[in-house]
């Protein structure tokens, strides 16, 4: 499998992840923002950890749902420290 392949099926993982994490925090019709932010911050640094960008992580989430876009805080930190 090369590259592109593999981060193809990786972004199709991502997307269902997304989409779940989504329907978790629907609670009669209404999202709620803080919670589904909680729900991705993990994924978002497990998708980095297997090839996806910030940015393309962000881009899946906001393509599917672009009513969070500008409410919804997706960053993350990155752990710069090193090892003593």
């Amino acid at each position: 499998m090369n590259r592109e392949s593999f981060l193809e099926t990786v972004r199709k993982q991502y997307c269902e992840r997304i989409n779940a994490s989504y329907m978790f925090c629907e609670h009669g019709g209404r999202i709620n923002i803080e919670e589904l932010g909680a729900q991705l911050k993990p994924l978002k640094k497990m998708a980095a950890s297997e090839g996806l960008t910030h940015g393309e992580f962000d881009e899946l989430v906001f393509s599917f749902f672009p009513d969070v876009r500008g409410k919804l805080d997706l960053e993350v930190l990155t752990d710069l420290r090193k090892a003593a």
